[in-house]
């Protein structure tokens, strides 16, 4: 919305401060979540691609879960662009 300011809350995060692309391929503008069992979501209004990368593994934020998340979402992105 117009006149709104980069900002985060409780529940999701918004990108507006990120840098404009991320190295997985998603833009400015997106939100994303995450949650104790190593669940990950994005949607990305700007390209229309949204994911869920869900588990049920802890600890939270656990490296090879991290590192599946963000190949998981990079490998959407290259196939989606392919199409």
């Amino acid at each position: 919305m117009a006149g709104l300011v980069d900002s985060s809350g409780t529940s999701l995060i918004h990108s507006n401060g990120c840098p404009p692309d991320a190295p997985t391929g998603r833009k400015k503008g997106s939100i994303s979540c995450c949650g104790l069992g190593n669940l990950y979501m994005w949607i990305d209004p700007d390209t229309g691609i949204a994911g869920l990368w869900a588990t049920r593994l802890l600890p939270f934020f656990d490296g090879p879960c991290v590192a599946a998340a963000e190949a998981f979402e990079a490998a959407t992105y290259r196939a989606i662009r392919r199409r």
